[in-house]
């Protein structure tokens, strides 16, 4: 079973949380992990590859969307997709989407991230259930603003 964190966040923006999602990427790269980052569809996915190049100046975090394919962890360690995935080589699933699959299970950690508006906060609530349902209890992280 994983560890699940939730880390849940002060702004309700959506972008804010992608950024959040860039800075715990990062954190998570430091410890020379491998990253795969669960997006909702392909609109989100280009979104969080153009912040992983712009949200800190003077970063540089090896990434790639999964097309058609595999991309090789070794040259693409923070993997971002839309679709379905191998859990099997990635050390920490970031997701962003608003259910858990049972792909979400095979990693090692989930971390699930919360907005601060209501609708965000409710899919959370479904997806802390789900884990619970499974026999995973999580942890919460309230995140205060940057």
């Amino acid at each position: 079973m994983p560890q699940v964190d939730f880390y849940i966040l002060d702004q309700a923006d959506r972008r804010s949380k992608l950024q959040f999602a860039c800075r715990l990427v990062q954190k998570i790269r430091g410890l020379d992990l491998k990253v795969m980052v669960q997006t909702s569809d392909s609109n989100q996915s280009a979104e969080v590859d153009r912040l992983l190049w712009t949200f800190r100046q003077n970063s540089f975090i090896p990434h790639g969307i999964i097309r058609k394919g595999a991309l090789t962890w070794a040259d693409y360690p923070v993997q971002i997709s839309h679709a379905h995935h191998d859990p099997d080589h990635a050390d920490v699933l970031v997701n962003l989407r608003e259910q858990v699959s049972e792909e979400h299970f095979k990693y090692d950690r989930v971390v699930e991230l919360v907005g601060g508006d209501e609708a965000d906060r409710a899919s959370a609530r479904n997806r802390y259930r789900s884990y619970r349902d499974q026999g995973v209890e999580p942890k919460t992280h309230r995140m205060g603003q940057d």
